[in-house]
């Protein structure tokens, strides 16, 4: 979720330049999967990074007591996956397909080799990591000083859009409340 933070240019510049090597590599492959299919298990060790082109994908942490949490949602446009060439590193949180969505998936093996060689994808892909480090701050210092029903009134008015494509419990345990608890929200707020 955007929250403010401007990434439509650096997004746009980056994934240019990754399709156009990738193209050249023959590794531009769109993909499609239907809504509520896993992407990336937690736990696993992927070896793609995902550029979505369409859709909506929600990046999600299972407890041990199997409690779902929303980290964030991809939407429509966005890159997600391990951030490290390292090929024993797990993923500490899950990727699913809210909605029918199209991705390509890059090697991590190759994509690193690219940012090795090419010292404007690498800028490049800093400015990005440095957006979504921003991003990450937003939503950690909301969970820590704002209450839920703060919290939602902010998430309807930056993303109006993306609240009328989510399943409610989707936007609870986005919000980091049980679904219960939201639907309380919800009565007690006007206009919800």
């Amino acid at each position: 979720m955007n929250l403010g933070l401007e990434k439509r240019n650096i997004y746009v510049e980056l994934v240019s330049r990754l399709e156009r090597s990738a193209r050249c590599a023959g590794l531009w492959k769109p993909e499609g999967v239907g809504r509520k299919r896993t992407i990336i298990r937690q736990g696993e060790t992927p070896k793609h990074v995902y550029v979505l082109t369409s859709g909506l994908v929600k990046l999600n942490y299972t407890t041990q007591s199997g409690d779902e949490w929303i980290k964030s949602f991809i939407v429509d446009q966005g890159l997600f996956g391990p951030t490290s060439s390292d090929s024993s590193a797990s993923m500490a949180y899950g990727a699913n397909s809210v909605e029918a969505s199209t991705f390509v998936m890059l090697p991590v093996k190759w994509l690193a080799a690219e940012i090795a060689e090419d010292v404007a994808l690498e800028r490049l892909v800093f400015k990005f990591l440095d957006w979504v480090r921003q991003k990450k701050e937003l939503r950690e210092q909301a969970l820590l000083c704002d209450g839920p029903a703060e919290r939602y009134v902010a998430f309807k008015t930056v993303e109006p859009n993306l609240a009328a494509r989510l399943p409610q419990a989707d936007i609870a345990r986005y919000l980091r409340v049980t679904p219960v608890a939201f639907s309380r929200i919800k009565r007690k707020l006007p206009d919800s």
